[in-house]
């Protein structure tokens, strides 16, 4: 005769192996929607918001910019062109 008890695959196995499963499923849910809302958060900032490293990388090109044009290399036109476009993004 066949017992189904905590060591088999019948009753009370079958209870916690489901409950398992559905905690397992529920974790990973929660994972998703936790990327997903965080991932819209992340796209839907505006670019107004500039990440301190984007600004220091745009402050390090205006001073190469100001160097080249007090060295000469650029005249007045082109280095207000430049200026206005690191500023612009």
């Amino acid at each position: 005769m066949m017992r189904y008890g905590l060591g088999g695959f019948g009753g009370v196995g079958m209870l916690v192996g489901g409950l398992f499963a559905a905690c397992i499923a529920l974790v990973v849910i929660t994972l998703v929607v936790l990327a997903i809302v965080a991932l819209v958060k992340h796209t839907g900032s505006s670019s107004k918001n500039v990440s301190p490293a984007i600004q220091g990388s745009v402050n390090n090109n205006l001073a190469i910019l100001d160097e080249r044009y007090a060295k000469g290399e650029i005249d007045d036109e082109e280095y207000a062109r430049r200026k206005e476009n690191l500023k612009k993004g």
